[in-house]
């Protein structure tokens, strides 16, 4: 499907047109909060250092687009510091651990309970055009009559527009490279799906990655 359309998902016709009309009428500020491998506490949680060189790769890049970054990485990529400058951007990306409940963020020892949970985002006020949770199973959560409820659908109701989500754990160092195929044509003006599309392709071509790697990616919103 990825090598002959752009894919996206939205919850309901209904968020869709919300979701349009949230577009239209914000300003084109264009700042940016980039998070990559926070210093997470004791041994159970692992380090990212394919996060980290992401999000230093995507921070120079969104400079160099005339975005204004802030940069938090390792220990000073704390809930309060993230939650802070996610709620000032334009554009969101986290580079991080995930779960279908929240992100873990510099601190968190325990491999089962995020310091941003979902609840955490719902009370969040974003104005983010695009939300990259480039994290393992940022599309997982509990599966309601309206769809699948989890972490993915608390930054939409938090008021991020597209959201960039995953559908199972996500490698390291695939990912990276993902993502800096994505934002190559996401800065070049194609919308989230498109640029999501080509990045996908590029790891086709480029024969070095199988589908697990590189498939676990959905444009999620408008």
């Amino acid at each position: 499907l990825v090598e002959r359309h752009a894919l996206s998902v939205a919850p309901s016709i209904g968020i869709l047109i919300e979701l349009a009309a949230r577009r239209a009428a914000r300003a084109g500020a264009k700042t940016a909060c980039v998070v990559g491998d926070p210093k997470f506490g004791g041994d159970g949680i692992p380090q990212l250092p394919g996060a980290l060189a992401e999000a230093s790769e995507l921070n120079a890049m969104l400079e160099a687009a005339g975005f204004a970054c802030t940069l938090a990485e390792r220990e000073a990529a704390t809930k309060d510091a993230v939650a802070g400058a996610a709620s000032r951007a334009s554009l969101v990306h986290l580079a991080t651990h995930g779960c279908p409940d929240g992100l873990f963020l510099a601190g968190d020892a325990d491999p089962t309970k995020p310091s941003l949970s979902t609840a955490d985002v719902y009370s969040l006020e974003l104005s983010a055009e695009l939300a990259m949770l480039s994290a393992c199973d940022t599309f997982g959560g509990e599966l309601r009559t309206d769809g699948v409820v989890g972490i993915a659908r608390a930054f939409l109701a938090a008021g991020a527009s597209s959201l960039g989500v995953s559908l199972w754990p996500v490698d390291d160092r695939a990912t990276r490279e993902l993502m800096v195929q994505f934002y190559r044509r996401y800065l070049d003006g194609d919308d989230a799906a498109a640029a999501m599309r080509g990045a996908m392709r590029a790891m086709i071509e480029a024969k070095r990655w199988s589908p697990k790697q590189w498939a676990a990616f959905v444009v999620y919103g408008l």
